[in-house]
């Protein structure tokens, strides 16, 4: 018996275990396990709560630790302390996209029922990508040190610490790297829950432990090396959650030469758009300590970190309909910009509320949380950033699009194009009007950004330029109400404002709910049914 679920105009299926094994058994070809893929991981549903569960839940203990953070190790200790997290989220980039990469190759082999050669195709990524990660670890011990203790304005008492804290970065590069490829892979089998179980660990780790190392020390060489321990533990993990779901195969595969080519054609833009894009996201924070000092940095870091943390969202939509829109251009469905603008649509008024909450009460929610030194010096940064977050949120969905149909070289291209033009931008607005200027700066970039992929998914992908069209008039009018939220003082009218806003989301995907019902082209097929 099947379950249905209509949301969004999207229908997921959710198929028994049973019924899968007995289309499976059918398929001699077939060369993993299919017992072992559950049918509530195909829920596309089910797939985005558990990615906002995995992410969400660790944002209370960030709520609470980061205070504490910031009185305990000071601003320029702790200022230091979020560059080290950077680095460390940034690692992820010396798959040079083999794991994006994976993801795509993988989920159009389930989705076309050919995985003959499944199990060949996971040795030789993953043989390449640990090569890659031990190469990059040995890289980053040689440059780190030079980055934390010449580039940056570091008081000379923290330059040692630096340094340890950098030999102990390179030595998490492997876990960061190999952890990336096998979420990729589970990603693929969509194996969200397993994935989420894992993060939800990692998340806490990486706020928690740094809190509980205050009692003893405040040595950042300490805590570099316990979140590389939390690194080597969630691999381990990510590797045990790729055997139980049977993505791995039950029979050995072994490297061949002839899968590098369709790895590395689709890989190397991907690694281009994944090396450029977290320099943009982090650029501003290295400037800020280059142009001003790292002391500094940190009333700029807290209001991109708020922001950073509220991409849980479009982050945990975004990782589902990779192989969604993957295996729906792989099958050539006839609901393809129906599925488009569905996804651009929910990304944006999903994101609408808390947007605009920020946007309302910046100044109050940083006062309350940090105080008034914090909200005075950070209340218009975070605004800034938030609208920056909205517009690039739906941004994202022409992205994933791009990249999934096997078009990564159009991002990554644009990406090129963008990178001087933002550093030129934000070293001439840090200059000329501080830390708001970096703000400011990031949401030109977004807003470049935007346009150009609504206009490039139009021209490359014609079954959606009149969808592309549609859903960026409607992110335009949106976000200018948005920003006209600024201009508000009274908290009476402020409340108002956000009631209104409750009432039109809730308003909206209901009736968006009752009158998209989507046919069953659109349903998601169970990894178990795609390989029948």
């Amino acid at each position: 018996m099947d379950t249905d679920t209509d949301i969004i105009g999207i229908r997921a299926t959710h198929t028994t275990h049973i019924k899968a094994q007995r289309m499976i058994s059918c398929n001699p070809q077939s060369t993993l396990d299919p017992t072992d893929s559950a049918a509530p991981g195909s829920n596309y549903v089910v797939n985005i709560v558990w990615n906002l569960l995995g992410t969400g839940l660790p944002l209370g203990v960030a709520f609470f630790a980061i205070p504490k953070l910031v009185a305990g190790f000071g601003n320029e200790r702790f200022g230091l302390l979020t560059l080290i997290w950077a680095m460390i989220g940034y690692f992820s980039i010396f798959d040079l996209g083999l794991g994006r990469a994976l993801t795509k190759l993988v989920a159009d082999r389930l989705s076309t029922r050919n995985t003959v050669d499944l199990p060949d195709l996971l040795v030789t990524a993953l043989l390449l990508i640990v090569t890659l990660a031990v190469i990059g670890g040995a890289g980053v011990a040689l440059g780190a040190p030079w980055v934390l203790t010449s580039l940056l304005k570091i008081n000379i008492e923290l330059q040692g610490e630096g340094r340890g804290a950098a030999l102990f970065l390179a030595l998490s590069l492997p876990f960061v790297v190999i952890s990336s490829a096998l979420i990729s892979l589970l990603e693929a089998f969509q194996q969200f829950r397993a994935i989420n179980q894992i993060r939800f660990f990692l998340g806490i780790a990486n706020f928690a432990l740094p809190w509980i190392i205050l009692n003893w020390s405040k040595n950042l060489v300490v805590v570099t090396l316990v979140l590389a321990a939390a690194r080597l533990i969630s691999t381990v993990l990510y590797a045990k959650a790729c055997h139980s779901c049977g993505a791995l195969g039950n029979r050995k595969g072994v490297f061949k030469k002839s899968l590098l080519r369709p790895l590395f054609d689709f890989g190397v833009w991907i690694a281009i758009s994944n090396f450029i894009s977290p320099i943009m996201q982090q650029l501003d924070r290295f400037v800020i300590g280059a142009v001003l000092s790292v002391a500094v940095v940190a009333f700029y870091t807290v209001p991109a970190e708020i922001i950073g943390r509220m991409g849980i969202f479009p982050n945990a939509f975004v990782s589902v309909l990779f192989p969604v829109f993957a295996a729906a251009w792989a099958t050539n469905s006839p609901v393809r910009p129906k599925l488009f603008s569905n996804s651009c649509r929910t990304m944006n008024v999903g994101l609408l509320l808390p947007v605009v909450i920020v946007v309302l009460f910046a100044p109050e929610g940083l006062s309350i949380w940090l105080g008034s030194n914090f909200a005075i010096r950070g209340a218009s940064s975070l605004r800034w950033l938030v609208l920056g977050f909205y517009i690039n949120g739906v941004a994202r969905v022409p992205f994933a699009l791009l990249q999934s149909t096997g078009k990564p070289e159009i991002a990554a291209k644009l990406h090129l194009v963008e990178l001087p033009l933002y550093a030129i931008s934000l070293w001439w607005c840090l200059k000329n009007y501080g830390l708001e200027g970096a703000a400011i700066a990031s949401l030109g970039r977004m807003i470049f950004d935007f346009i150009a992929m609504f206009a490039l998914v139009g021209w490359q992908i014609p079954e959606v330029r009149r969808n592309s069209i549609e859903q960026a008039g409607f992110l335009v009018l949106t976000a200018a109400g948005v920003a006209a939220g600024i201009l508000l003082t009274g908290r009476l009218g402020k409340l108002i404002v956000v009631i209104g806003v409750m009432f039109f989301v809730a308003t909206f995907f209901q009736c968006y709910r009752l009158k998209n019902r989507v046919p069953e082209d659109l349903q998601l097929t169970p990894p178990e049914q795609m390989l029948s």
